[in-house]
């Protein structure tokens, strides 16, 4: 069914073109609908790979939340015990005073 003058060219270069098939820059040719198809196809699978960059990103960044508030309430308490020492030192103090008069 081909005739002699049908001639199958495949262009090797996916997305837009840069040379021609003869190999020269000027006389591009390419439908563009399938060169900005063959872009959007060959970047799918890196915009997957960033997508599971900033879920892996946003998990650790609730990871580190969560230790922040682990800190923050650690460090609360901790300045409610140092709060009660000072109390008990100055108690200290005060009945080493009266024992002293």
């Amino acid at each position: 069914m081909s005739s002699s003058s049908e001639t199958l060219v495949i262009i090797g270069d996916r997305g837009l073109p840069s040379k021609c098939v003869c190999g020269e820059r000027g006389h591009l040719f390419k439908w563009v609908e399938d060169a900005i198809y063959e872009e959007v196809e060959d970047a799918l699978p890196k915009l997957g790979i960033m997508a599971n960059e900033i879920v892996k990103a946003k998990a650790e960044i609730n990871e580190l939340n969560v230790a922040m508030q682990e800190l923050k309430e650690d460090a609360m308490q901790r300045k409610r015990v140092i709060c009660k020492l000072k109390r008990l030192w100055k108690m200290c103090f005060l009945w080493l005073c009266v024992i002293t008069i």
